[in-house]
C-alpha cells in the first residue's frame, strides 16, 4: 500500500540520516577530530549500503551501485561541508 511504502521510506530516511550523527551523541568520549572522522566514515558506509541495496532491488551490480551512490553522496557531502566553511567565514566577525 502507499501508506506502508511511505512509512518504510520515512523510517529508512530517519535511520540513514542518524548514522553520521552517532559520533555527536558520543561527544564526551571522542575528540572533535575523532567525531568528524567517525562521522565521515559512517556517512560513507551508509551511502555505500544504500547504493548496494538499490542495486540489489533493481537487479544491477551491487558493487557498482554502491560505488555510484558513495561517489554522488560523497560529492554532495563535500559541497555541503565547503559551503559551511564559506558561510562561517562570512558570518563570523
Amino acid at each position: 500500500s502507499a501508506t506502508r511504502a511511505a512509512l518504510v521510506t520515512f523510517v529508512a530516511f530517519v535511520v540513514a540520516g542518524q548514522m553520521p550523527l552517532v559520533p555527536l551523541y558520543l561527544g564526551h568520549w571522542l575528540t572533535v577530530d575523532q567525531r568528524f572522522q567517525l562521522s565521515s566514515l559512517l556517512a560513507a558506509v551508509t551511502f555505500a549500503a544504500i547504493g548496494a541495496l538499490k542495486g540489489s532491488v533493481l537487479g544491477r551490480s551491487t558493487w557498482r551501485a554502491a560505488f555510484e551512490t558513495l561517489l554522488i553522496g560523497g560529492a554532495a557531502a563535500a559541497v555541503a561541508y565547503f559551503v559551511g566553511v564559506f558561510l562561517k567565514q562570512i558570518v563570523t566577525p
